[in-house]
């Protein structure tokens, strides 16, 4: 018998590649927060949009930085005011990102898809979203180290 953990990871998708672009996904979830602070926390779950309005705020934002990609000048690489707008102050390609995230996920989500979750992703980031938005509750003791 062994003395590690057993794991049943065979098959299931390697989470940990998220690791390998810290910037990224720190900017990602930039994008997340001030979306959740504007609009309402976890609004993008109620749906209701069509493809094309995702597909037009992503192409909206990678043209913003296209034109940094042009002059160089960094400030075009942010969402920053703009007249009567105000910008989020967020990588307009972590924006993109966002909205090519939720027309990935929604397409899965309604149709066939050769790459699918895992049969248990959806129950797992439920219970995920569940907690997060729960105070955080810190153990008292280190249980898990008594467990033997």
């Amino acid at each position: 018998m062994s003395d590690k953990a057993l794991r049943y990871d065979e098959g299931k998708p390697e989470m940990w590649y998220w690791l390998m672009w810290p910037r990224a996904a720190e900017a990602f979830a930039r994008v997340c927060e001030y979306g959740a602070k504007k609009y309402d926390e976890l609004n993008f779950t109620k749906g209701g949009k069509e493809d094309k309005e995702y597909l037009s705020a992503a192409i909206r934002h990678l043209l913003a930085h296209m034109k940094y990609v042009i002059t160089g000048n960094s400030q075009y690489a942010y969402d920053l005011d703009d007249g009567d707008v105000k910008g989020s102050g967020c990588l307009h390609l972590a924006h993109a990102m966002w909205n090519i995230m939720m027309l990935l996920d929604y397409n899965m989500k309604d149709m066939e898809c050769q790459v699918k979750p895992s049969t248990d992703a959806e129950e797992v980031f439920e219970k995920f979203r569940e907690v997060m938005l729960e105070p955080m509750q810190y153990p008292t003791t280190n249980s898990h180290k008594d467990a033997n």
